[in-house]
């Protein structure tokens, strides 16, 4: 007779101990426990949402996109950055950037919903995007009240290393025995906030099949060592459980709260 599985309880869900739990479940585990960092690594309002979801948009360089000329470069540039404006106006927009890198990825954007299919309607009024030159890929994001702000338009640009969270070499399903790893991320990511080492730091809430990308923070500055440093030191990259890109990236100074 084989022994019945204890279920775990967490925040009122029941998750089943052992090779019981499926797939989904233990990604769904997964998220739960780091998407408290986003709460724990920074100090939320006394009052208030401990968290707000909003949508980080990566936006990738179409491959084979045909070559422009400088003037038709330029037009379409000038009415990217005006849409970015008007979704900054109607209140959609929280943090527009651009990597500042010649490779794949283009920009970001964070937008003030929880909703892919809200953010994909809103993104999609860009120009590069209606032009096939720009691919958008669609993350839900929790972060603390406060995290962003609008600073004066007139605010000089600030540059950030964004480190991006994939799932590693040795990622595995969530159980007893990584609870432990879990909790020492989620201290060192604490440290490295209260410290003004990094911002923004959160996992993805994205669903849990398609969960490659697991997470971003930003490091302030461009200095490549010292986030080469952070990212070595942290426990899940130690163990092999994520794996971690390292892009450089900029904003307009005072959009992100540090």
């Amino acid at each position: 007779m084989v022994a019945a599985q204890r279920p775990i309880e967490i925040a009122g869900s029941t998750y089943v101990k052992g090779e019981a739990m499926n797939r989904r479940s233990t990604l769904i585990l997964l998220a739960w426990l780091m998407a408290g960092a986003a709460a724990a690594y920074s100090q939320p309002a006394p009052q208030g949402p401990a968290t707000e979801n909003y949508v980080l948009v990566i936006l990738k360089r179409a491959p084979n996109a045909p070559a422009l000329d400088k003037s038709a470069g330029d037009k379409l540039q000038e009415a990217h950055m005006a849409n970015i404006r008007k979704l900054h106006s109607e209140g959609k927009l929280v943090a527009a950037g651009p990597f500042t890198e010649n490779g794949d990825l283009s920009g970001i954007f964070v937008l003030k919903t929880n909703s892919p299919d809200e953010a994909k309607q809103w993104t999609e009024t860009d120009p590069s995007i209606q032009q096939h030159r720009l691919l958008a890929e669609y993350h839900v994001w929790p972060q603390p009240p406060g995290t962003f702000s609008s600073p004066p338009a007139d605010n000089p640009m600030q540059d950030y290393l964004v480190v991006l969270y994939l799932r590693g070499p040795k990622f595995r399903p969530v159980s007893p025995a990584v609870m432990p790893l879990l909790q020492r991320h989620l201290n060192y990511m604490h440290g490295l906030v209260s410290q003004g080492k990094i911002v923004a730091v959160a996992p993805f809430r994205d669903e849990p099949e398609s969960a490659d990308l697991l997470g971003v923070y930003f490091v302030p500055g461009k200095d490549q060592d010292a986030a080469q440093q952070i990212v070595a030191q942290d426990p899940l990259v130690a163990e092999g459980q994520v794996r971690a890109e390292i892009h450089s990236w900029m904003t307009q100074k005072g959009v992100l709260a540090h």
